[in-house]
């Protein structure tokens, strides 16, 4: 089978793409938020973006599937659906389904006897102790409440009501205020009940099965601990602090789909459109672990023992080549450094600037390169005393105006066995190469154990970090990585292939896309900057200078506090085919028929799979040969060269090498032989006037491909490679707004209807509740009276009672820092809108948001498709694909 199910690239028509280079760009939405897909037009439905009027090429027709890549990214849940559903309070559901109906029945009765009660009361004069109770039990019905007359009075009542239907009515009424009753009455000792004999030993049932608990002590080992010293079973109505953390958990192993969650089992599956079934596993299929040391740790360790590897070694020490003289002693250049982004490293760059001394600017032409004991006589030469030429040169360092040859590079399998090397240059850091390779040794066993076995393994890597913190050098109070050890997850033993269930969902899919390819509105602003410098058919023969100069102008960064808007982009030429990501859930139906429910859609190529290739599995193996020929196939004439990105120091962007060639960016570490690199000095960038495109090509003209493979969406915040990504990706998915407009106008609690076309759900159900709302009415009272409330706005608002939610935080409080982005976009939590437990999780929520998103849980369980042995699990497929602009034919 060849790397694509479908036929190479057409050739593109029309007259703004007769260069085919045009038809291989890949897509890529430059996103200020990142946060889903992002529409460009009102709210309340998808739009088909309209050629402008300047565009007189024929309108073309979407093929009728996109082109697939042969194998696809299967994520599936660690523990089945069934997992989830035994926290279920069935009898409590059962009590709260008669309190429903009795109500809605009484509520449905309550106009039409209230009516029949108040013809009695003029016939009443002379009994004035049954006229009080009639007009008492009227009012009482008439406002919704419930009442029961003494039996006396009933009786005597009865007699009075002469009209049949009218006496139906009041039996009717009272039947179903006295179920109400017994109902209620059974309420609180029923959830009590239930908590104690359902709830809290099912929540602690899965830590029996191994691979959940091996996920537990890695994520939190302070939860492992609680749970194994835990005597008995709290008694509060709310959860705990162990309790609230395992719901957590097991929402993510058993109804999640995370892309960075070792409470998942990755899988790699073949696309076949001729397949006639499913992939399966039997019951003899098993989740393994693969843990290493987090690299950010190994990049943090090497960054601190930096100055005291130069000094006693001979590590050449480099003038950072992106240095340029302004006068005056004034220099700027690119320089980056390692910082920490919601626990994770990450390597920021900046265009700096320097006053230097005139003596010690001549020290400086860039690309100069000398050791530590060069460059400290250098300043000596100069006239500085030894303790000020070692301070100067610790500075020099310090700022990023000496660099050195990185240890290692988001390619590289073991980075903490590059940094050993390297200490072992020197007798004073042979303690700190032996304490690298010691902590590196037990964070990949670590893999290999069961979870009681990793808490003294666990405490073991902490001891021996905080022990090779010390010996680098590591500054007291700085920022550590939220995880020491990181681990994925594999399921062994995935059967068959998957296809052509796949074929009638992906024909709407690309039906519905077609007509959603625009012109990136960042990548138009790119163009008209590169035509006020170099004009039409224009070359650029520096492509960093110019992307330095041009960054600023590409994004409008608001005011805080300000609405952020964006243009309308114009359509893609019809007949451009993008490559996408889509991440989607397969919903199967009756038979063998199927719905995809899309997750999330990405711009490009590989996404939140590239990660997944370090290693030495069959599986990983495929998965990166994969990624090689999509990469290539994409491509078409032109050579992909991956633009590597924060790679070295963060597991999200590290992978093994996808493409031959590596662009060589100043300032980002790379430690790759000279054939296998790129230098960005040798790109150029030229303007095509036929098409009114930028094309990126190297010295002898050879057109390039840049692709971006990380796991992290390029931003604002990027800087100058920020401009890079969008470089040579004009085109981007049109994509449906967040929010509402008008949303502070909007009840307390209101529908959005969700979005299919044919067999694709694109957007899910969704309700918007205010959470004042959730605070002061759904959460007050006792537990039973919590559920009652919710309740009756669940049965007023046709609310399911399993969903997912998630804090709405709006665009013009949203900030444009990274950190505050990483924490708004976290993904939503599962609820169970009748489960107490699941209510105090949506407190947390609820207290730090002004409004809550309730999403349909969709693929519902009886959808699931996939499972291991008879078990069903909720799953994910990463698929690879391109779609081909045109006209959408069938409307959503």
């Amino acid at each position: 089978m060849t790397s694509c199910c479908a036929a190479r690239l057409s050739a593109v028509a029309g007259q703004r793409c007769r260069d085919p280079w045009m038809s291989l760009c890949i897509a890529r939405l430059p996103r200020c938020f990142g946060r889903g897909w992002r529409f460009f037009s009102g709210f309340g439905g998808f739009m088909q973006l309209d050629l402008p009027s300047h565009i007189t090429s024929t309108r073309h027709a979407a093929t009728d599937l996109p082109e697939l890549a042969d194998f696809a990214l299967l994520r599936v849940s660690s523990l089945p659906f069934a997992a989830i559903e035994a926290l279920r309070l069935r009898e409590t559901e059962a009590l709260l389904d008669r309190i429903s109906r009795a109500e809605a029945t009484m509520n449905a009765l309550r106009e039409n006897l209230a009516e029949a009660l108040h013809r009695l009361v003029p016939a009443l004069e002379l009994d004035q102790d049954l006229r009080r109770t009639v007009i008492n039990l009227r009012r009482h019905i008439h406002n919704g409440r419930t009442h029961r007359p003494k039996e006396r009075h009933l009786q005597a009542l009865r007699g009075l009501m002469t009209d049949p239907e009218e006496l139906r009515l009041l039996e009717h009424w009272l039947a179903a205020q006295a179920d109400l009753a017994k109902a209620e009455a059974q309420l609180d000792t029923t959830i009590a009940r239930e908590i104690q004999t359902v709830l809290r030993p099912n929540l602690r049932a899965p830590l029996a099965v191994p691979h959940f608990a091996r996920a537990v002590a890695l994520a939190n080992l302070r939860v492992l601990k609680d749970a194994n010293h835990e005597r008995k079973l709290p008694k509060t109505p709310w959860p705990d602090k162990l309790e609230r953390s395992l719901l957590g958990y097991l929402a993510r192993a058993s109804v999640k789909t995370s892309p960075f969650s070792s409470f998942m089992g990755n899988a790699i599956v073949d696309i076949n459109p001729m397949a006639t079934g499913l992939v399966h596993a039997g019951s003899s299929a098993r989740f393994t672990g693969q843990s290493v040391l987090n690299r950010g740790v190994t990049s943090q360790l090497a960054e601190a023992s930096f100055a005291a590897i130069a000094r006693t070694t001979a590590l050449p020490l480099m003038v950072n080549p992106t240095l340029r003289a302004m006068g005056g002693g004034r220099q700027v250049g690119l320089c980056g450094r390692q910082i920490v982004l919601g626990g994770r490293a990450w390597y920021e760059q900046r265009w700096a600037q320097f006053l230097l001394q005139p003596e010690l600017e001549a020290l400086l032409p860039p690309g100069r390169s000398l050791g530590w004991r060069g460059w400290r006589q250098a300043l000596l030469d100069i006239g500085l005393t030894p303790a000020t030429a070692e301070t100067t040169l610790s500075k020099l360092v310090e700022r990023g105006i000496l660099i050195a040859v990185p240890v290692a590079d988001g390619f590289e399998p073991n980075p903490a066995a590059r940094l050993s090397e390297r200490c072992r240059t020197s007798a004073d850091l042979t303690p700190l190469a032996l304490a690298v390779t010691k902590l590196d040794e037990v964070a990949r066993s670590i893999g290999q154990l069961d979870a009681q076995q990793r808490i003294p393994a666990l405490g073991e890597v902490d001891a021996l970090h905080q022990h090779a913190n010390a010996l680098a050098g590591m500054p007291k109070g700085a920022e550590t990585l939220q995880n020491i050890v990181t681990e994925d997850c594999w399921l062994e033993g995935v059967q068959g292939e998957i296809g052509g269930a796949l074929l009638s969902p992906l024909a709407d899919l690309q039906d519905f896309l077609s007509g959603q390819v625009a012109i990136s509105p960042v990548y138009t602003r790119l163009v008209r900057a590169f035509l006020e410098v170099y004009g039409p058919d224009g070359t650029c023969d520096d492509v960093v200078s110019f992307l330095l100069a041009v960054v600023g102008q590409l994004i409008d960064l608001p005011e805080f506090g300000a609405r952020t808007d964006q243009a309308m982009p114009e359509p893609a030429p019809p007949g451009v085919r993008v490559p996408v990501t889509a991440h989607a859930q397969i919903a199967l139906q009756s038979g063998s028929e199927a719905r995809l429910v899309i997750n999330r859609m990405f711009d490009g190529a590989g996404w939140l799979a590239t990660r997944f290739t370090h290693g030495t599995l069959d599986q990983q193996t495929r998965l990166t040969q994969g990624l090689r020929n999509w990469s290539r196939h994409i491509a078409g004439a032109g050579e992909p060269v991956e633009m590597p990105v924060s790679s070295h120091c963060s597991d999200l962007q590290a992978h093994r090498k996808i493409t031959d060639r590596i662009l060589d960016w100043p300032g980002e570490p790379t430690t790759r032989p000279a054939d296998q690199l790129i230098r960005a000095d040798d790109l150029r960038l030229r303007h095509d006037s036929e098409t009114g495109f930028l094309r990126l090509v190297d010295r002898q003209g050879q057109a390039i491909d840049l692709q971006y493979l990380g796991n992290t969406l390029p931003t604002a915040t990027w800087g100058v490679r920020y401009a890079l990504s969008v470089l040579t990706r004009p085109f981007t998915l049109a994509r449906p707004r967040l929010a509402p407009q008008d949303l502070d106008a909007k009840p307390a609690i209101f529908a959005r209807p969700g979005v299919t076309h044919g067999r694709v759900v694109l957007r899910r159900d969704a309700w918007w509740v205010r959470a004042s709302h959730v605070l002061e009415h759904w959460l007050e009272g006792t537990p039973a009276a919590q559920l009652r409330a919710v309740r009756r706005d669940c049965d007023r608002h046709a609310l399911p009672r399993q969903l997912f939610a998630q804090a709405h935080v709006p665009e013009r409080r949203n900030s444009l820092i990274m950190q505050d982005m990483m924490d708004v976009n976290r993904k939503p939590i599962w609820l169970d809108l009748a489960n107490p437990f699941w209510l105090a999780m949506l407190g947390r929520i609820a207290r730090k948001s002004d409004w809550i998103v309730l999403s349909r849980a969709q693929p519902g369980p009886e959808e699931l498709w996939f499972r291991i042995g008879d078990q069903p699990h909720a799953t994910e497929l990463h698929l690879e694909m391109t779609i081909t602009a045109g006209q959408r034919q069938r409307s959503s």
